[in-house]
């Protein structure tokens, strides 16, 4: 096993009292690279604000407002969240899903989205590195 060293022990991450978590599923069964920037966005800003099952109920003006989406994005995002099986939705409540079990892809290996261009791995790292923008590009509320 590889031994682990901790880069920058000031910095140590501590879970706090609220938290919010991100199954590495996500990551390993191939979802995130099959979204959209904006769905990428949107679900990453639900996980962080849901409760402990999950469950948000932040409204639409709210959600353009923190994370710089156009209202036709958010209803484009939503909907591929949902036909992805990763989100429940029905106003005013948004529930993050238990990720379903994973699929194979299909004949050529590429996955596709329906809603949009898919994000890339340096799309995903730009906007997770950039904390204080939001997700569209615009200047965060930080």
């Amino acid at each position: 096993m590889r031994e682990i060293r901790i880069l920058c022990r000031s910095r140590l991450r501590r879970i706090p009292k609220r938290f919010s978590w991100v199954n590495q599923r996500f990551v390993t069964d191939g979802h995130m690279c099959r979204l959209s920037v904006s769905s990428l966005g949107l679900y990453l800003f639900l996980v962080t604000v849901g409760n402990h099952q999950g469950i948000s109920w932040y409204g639409d003006e709210r959600i353009r407002q923190e994370t710089g989406l156009s209202q036709p994005d958010l209803e484009s995002a939503r909907r591929e969240l949902i036909d992805r099986d990763l989100l429940a939705f029905e106003v005013p409540f948004y529930q993050i899903l238990s990720l379903p079990v994973r699929k194979q892809l299909g004949g050529n290996g590429q996955a596709v989205s329906a809603s949009g261009p898919v994000a890339t791995p340096e799309e995903v790292a730009a906007i997770l590195s950039s904390g204080h923008h939001k997700i569209m590009g615009g200047k965060g509320s930080c």
